[in-house]
C-alpha cells in the first residue's frame, strides 16, 4: 500500500509505516531557513 504523508512532525510514525511494508512519500514545507528572506513568515 502507499500513503502520502504531508508535514509530519514526528518521524517515528513514518518509520512504522515503513517497517509494516508502506511506501510512504513525503511532503514537507520548507524551513525558514530554506525560504527566500523576503517570504519568510
Amino acid at each position: 500500500m502507499r500513503v502520502l504523508v504531508i508535514d509530519t512532525i514526528a518521524g517515528e510514525g513514518i518509520a512504522y509505516l515503513r517497517q509494516h511494508g508502506f511506501e510512504v512519500d513525503e511532503i514537507k514545507k520548507p524551513s525558514a531557513q530554506e525560504l527566500p528572506r523576503d517570504v519568510r513568515w
